[in-house]
C-alpha cells in the first residue's frame, strides 16, 4: 500500500458524516493541491458505502482509504456476514455495472467508480469496495509499489 488510512465507527446515523470528513482529509493530505477535487468523489463514495452498511443494520463499520499512484480504493467493512450482504443484492465479485435501479446509492457508486464489489473480509465480515481513478500527476510524491496494476 502506498498511502493507507483507516478509521472505525459505530454504524449509527452520525457515521456517514464522520467517515466523509475522514476520507476527505486523508485524500487532501496525500495529494498535490491540483488533485484535491478527488476528495469530492471520495466523500460521495464513502457516504454511500457507509450509509448502505448503516441501513443494513451493521453495528460497526471500518473505512479504509488506500491511495496508489494511479487509483484510489475505498473499502467499507462492516460486521454483517457476507451472506447477509449477498441477500441484500451484493455481489462477491467486482461489478462494474450499475446496481439495482431501486438502489440510488448503488447507482451513484457505479456512476463514479471504475470498479466495485462486495467480498468476504476477515471473520466472515462484509467488505464493500470501490475504485476511483487518480491522475498520477497528483500523486507525484507517493512511492507506489503497485502503480499501473489497477
Amino acid at each position: 500500500m502506498c498511502v493507507a488510512a483507516s478509521r472505525r465507527y459505530p454504524a449509527d446515523p452520525a457515521a456517514p458524516a464522520a467517515a466523509r470528513h475522514f476520507g476527505a482529509a486523508a485524500v487532501i493530505s496525500a495529494l498535490t493541491p491540483a488533485g484535491w477535487n478527488l476528495a469530492d468523489d471520495v466523500t460521495l463514495l464513502i457516504s454511500e458505502l457507509v450509509t448502505s452498511a448503516v441501513i443494513a443494520d451493521a453495528s460497526a463499520v471500518e473505512v479504509l482509504v488506500d491511495l496508489h499512484r494511479d487509483r484510489l480504493d475505498v473499502t467499507v467493512t462492516d460486521d454483517r456476514p457476507v451472506a447477509a450482504a449477498e441477500a441484500d443484492g451484493g455481489d462477491v465479485v467486482p461489478d462494474p455495472v450499475a446496481g439495482d435501479p431501486a438502489d440510488a446509492g448503488g447507482r451513484i457508486v457505479a456512476a463514479i467508480s471504475t470498479n466495485r464489489g462486495v467480498r468476504a473480509a476477515s471473520n466472515g465480515r462484509t467488505a464493500t469496495w470501490a475504485r476511483l481513478p487518480c491522475d498520477p500527476r497528483f500523486t507525484a510524491g507517493i512511492k507506489c509499489e503497485q502503480a499501473g496494476t489497477g
